[in-house]
């Protein structure tokens, strides 16, 4: 099973990086060949409107990262009641199809009460809209599981390793597989 992880945040060692960095560890320890996009590392052009496809060969090349996935971890800090800009951007820079069929495990960190729960609800709308299934739990931190720059929220880590483990176990056991094809085969002929 291949697993890539979007850092959705241009802050250099940011919390969403060690967020989605966690959640791939617990991948790797269930099998998984894990990759990290740190979206700061890519000089993605803005969304004009031009049509999809001739967005370049930055572009092209995420997409073929992500095309060669079975599961996308998505990380995103919460700006606003929003996901990020940069992950907006990228987004809307795909192909429409690059994520359709594919599970989507949501991380993301704010700092109010609720972390980034406002962004991944709103993900969550935009991954529908891709055709995507979004995996049921997410993993939100806010601004008390930090300390001097490093997540340190016990019960945040387990959770976020857990999820990782649980994607591989799930989606790579062959009944878990049977189940999901036959799901999403039911729902992509109902929407086409």
């Amino acid at each position: 099973m291949n697993i890539v992880g979007i850092n959705g945040s241009l802050r250099p060692g940011g919390i969403t990086g060690q967020m989605v960095e966690r959640a791939l560890a617990g991948a790797q320890q269930a099998g998984a060949k894990t990759e990290q996009i740190d979206l700061k590392n890519y000089n993605i052009p803005f969304c004009d409107g031009r049509p999809d496809g001739t967005y370049g060969p930055v572009v092209d090349t995420l997409e073929s990262k992500l095309r060669r996935a079975d599961v996308v971890v998505i990380g995103t800090p919460e700006y606003r009641g929003g996901y990020s800009g940069v992950l907006k951007n990228f987004l809307d820079v795909l192909r429409p199809d690059v994520l359709q069929g594919k599970w989507i495990a949501l991380v993301g960190v704010g700092g109010g009460r609720w972390g980034a729960e406002g962004a991944m609800n709103q993900l969550r709308i935009v991954l529908k809209n891709m055709r995507a299934t979004v995996w049921a739990e997410q993993t939100s931190a806010t601004g008390s599981d930090v300390a001097n720059g490093k997540l340190n929220n016990p019960d945040i880590i387990q959770r976020l390793e857990t999820t990782g483990r649980d994607l591989v176990w799930t989606l790579d056991h062959p009944r878990g597989l049977a189940r999901l094809k036959a799901s999403l085969s039911r729902r992509f002929r109902k929407s086409a």
